[in-house]
């Protein structure tokens, strides 16, 4: 069940990031983040924020 959630926040993650950019114009900067005690948030967040294949994906 976490791979799935953590499917779906990576995505929701994903897209709040690019919105972020294209509006703002500066890259959206996490210094904290507060997750629930499933690791599918927190897996989420890493797999978009601290990788560097995610940080090329964006335009």
């Amino acid at each position: 069940m976490s791979q799935q959630k953590q499917f779906h926040h990576a995505k929701a993650l994903g897209a709040m990031r690019y919105v972020y950019q294209r509006v703002v114009g500066k890259p959206l900067l996490v210094h904290f983040v507060m997750a629930d005690a499933d690791k599918g948030q927190q897996n989420a967040v890493e797999e978009i924020y601290l990788n560097k294949k995610a940080k090329a994906d964006l335009p």
